[in-house]
């Protein structure tokens, strides 16, 4: 009886292991699809970081930013200082408050107060306009890397929206050489005065926050028209270069989003589209889950790409309820906004995307805590940003997941990254499924050779997760538990790549690209008779930068780079080749 007992008990066992799923994961390795994928590891950064809560007539500080003297609170910064940040969106939610962008400018003292919020005493901030642009710089990021929400309703002592937009713009971008493209204030010299002669040079503003909202326009596209149009045009008037965005709503055929594309005020005025999705798992809630999100997303993306738009996610995040503020935060959201990612990193026009967070432990969507006891965490959230930075590299790949015993592969996700010098590749798969877990066959990736393989994982209610290393199984496969996440990291097959070169380069060489003229690609491609720091930009006619290519160390040897340009008007364009002191330029024409 006891021998029956144990080989049932193995036969269960057996049963088991036999009925998890095994998933293959397909890389399309010469077929890229964001050429600046890491790009999508951006954030939304709340301007009220240095609020003053004002309880007990007492400076109480709701964000990272102390409210007297604007310094980065000295328990935050370390924390804050590991949160990474591709992009940010700014101001966030006081948009919507009346707040006004130049009481956050020149001297502290003299900034004006204002309110900023629901049950907020009126107080001004020190963590200002200026402050944020130099923390931005801090962090090695690319003024191309901001989108600026623009206020839309008349704020405080702001009766103007469009006024006021274009003086933002004017301080932001105009330089200061008297040429005061505004009229009126010469905004570029106020600039200089507060220590900023240079200017900003800031690419993208989106025009408001979310307006179809039932708490603003409610889905009513004829009211937000009318506000927004007179605003663009200020706005370019300023700075033509500008790149505008417009919130959008639902997939690409929404009355919201149509009335946008067939807007004759709006025609040609706006550079992309900026959807918010806040999303979860709870199939009760009025919320969409990823896969909801992705079909509203990717209808939008070929809406826009048709009409040589952009999209720029503004706002995503895990929804925060009101019984649960740290929901979004903990491992459950944290799993799901790792869902949202790899989804994203697969549609091809996708410029940025902005995770949304407070800069205020005090609020939800917090990615650093407070605790009850005056220390801080730094929430799951924050830190899958963290462990994904390295995985996420430049350029992401057409990847498919597959069931390989023909079931389901709805809770698998996954998609593969190239640096851009090809030295590195990457794979991240992610199981969204609460309960059953998988094994994943080594993905196979062509001049590569896996490096390490890296398992992320928790329960669902965590703060935070682990990261442990990853050994395959005893079939080579490696275990995907439920609510895991698997990194596989890849070098550069040197030998193979020794193997497949070309002859011993002897010379720089950047030939005339293929095909030329050319739409919708062509390809650059270059020669380095060693390794070198390369750098690969294209201009316009005008000398402005329209896109890099290339960007980093690279070995010697042939190389190229497709050009596929999404939002550019036919013409002439120049692409430069830097490499050490080598420097050479071509044309290449671009035909619509």
């Amino acid at each position: 009886m006891k021998m029956i007992t144990t080989l049932c008990a193995l036969l269960v066992i057996a049963t088991a292991w036999a009925q998890t799923p095994t998933y293959t994961i397909n890389v399309a390795s010469s077929t890229m699809i964001n050429p600046n994928a890491r790009k999508l590891l951006g954030v939304s950064f709340d301007a009220r970081t240095s609020m003053n809560l004002g309880q007990n007539n007492s400076v109480v500080p709701a964000g990272y930013y102390h409210p007297a003297t604007g310094a980065l609170l000295p328990d935050v910064q370390a924390l804050w200082n590991r949160v990474p940040i591709a992009g940010v969106r700014y101001p966030g939610n006081p948009v919507i408050y009346n707040w006004n962008w130049k009481y956050t400018i020149g001297p502290v003292a003299s900034r004006p107060a204002q309110t900023l919020g629901p049950n907020t005493p009126p107080q001004s901030l020190v963590f200002g306009f200026d402050e944020f642009m130099a923390m931005i710089a801090s962090r090695g990021l690319s003024t191309r890397d901001v989108q600026i929400m623009v206020v839309i309703y008349p704020s405080v002592s702001e009766p103007d929206p469009a006024q006021g937009a274009a003086d933002w713009v004017e301080y932001a971008n105009a330089p200061n050489d008297g040429s005061n493209p505004g009229g009126g204030t010469d905004w570029a010299a106020i600039r200089a005065a507060n220590g900023h002669p240079a200017p900003y040079n800031i690419r993208t503003w989106n025009i408001g926050n979310e307006p179809w909202s039932p708490n603003e326009l409610n889905f009513d596209a004829a009211k937000y028209i009318p506000i927004a149009a007179p605003i663009i045009d200020a706005m370019l008037r300023i700075d033509a270069t500008l790149h505008i965005t417009l919130p959008a709503v639902g997939n690409a055929n929404s009355a919201w989003n149509q009335a946008l594309f067939n807007s004759a005020a709006l025609a040609g005025k706006f550079h992309g589209l900026s959807p918010h999705y806040f999303y979860d798992e709870d199939a009760s809630t009025p919320n969409p889950s990823v896969a909801q999100a992705q079909a509203a997303l990717s209808s939008l993306a070929i809406a826009a790409q048709a009409r040589g738009l952009t999209i720029i996610v503004g706002d995503h995040a895990h929804n925060a309820p009101t019984n649960d503020p740290d929901l979004a935060m903990r491992w459950q959201g944290a799993l799901t906004t790792a869902d949202f990612l790899l989804m994203t990193s697969q549609i091809n026009n996708i410029e940025l995307a902005n995770f949304w967070i407070y800069g205020m432990p005090k609020a939800v969507w917090h990615p650093i805590r407070q605790n009850a006891d005056g220390t801080y965490t730094l929430m799951a959230a924050a830190q899958l940003y963290e462990t994904l930075l390295p995985f996420f590299l430049d350029q992401s790949l057409q990847t498919t997941v597959v069931n390989a015993g023909g079931g389901s592969a709805a809770s698998i996700r996954a998609s593969a990254f190239k640096s851009s010098n090809a030295a590195a590749a990457s794979v991240i798969v992610a199981n969204t499924d609460a309960q059953h877990d998988g094994k994943v066959v080594l993905p196979n990736l062509a001049g590569y050779l896996l490096e390490r393989v890296n398992l992320v994982s928790a329960s669902l209610n965590a703060d935070t997760f682990q990261t442990t290393v990853a050994v395959p199984l005893a079939d080579g496969t490696y275990s995907l538990p439920h609510a895991g996440i698997l990194l596989f990291k890849f070098k550069q097959n040197l030998t193979a790549v020794a193997l497949t070169s070309s002859p011993l380069v002897t010379d720089f060489n950047l030939p005339q690209n293929y095909p030329n003229p050319f739409n919708p690609a062509t390809v650059i491609s270059f020669q380095l008779p060693a390794s070198s720091h390369v750098s690969l930009k294209v201009f316009d006619v005008t000398g402005r930068e329209v896109a890099t290519l290339m960007d980093g160390e690279m070995a010697a040897g042939k190389h190229s780079a497709t050009f596929a340009p999404r939002d550019l008007a036919g013409g002439v364009y120049f692409y430069k080749l830097t490499a050490g002191k080598f420097s050479q330029t071509r044309k290449a024409v671009l035909m619509k």
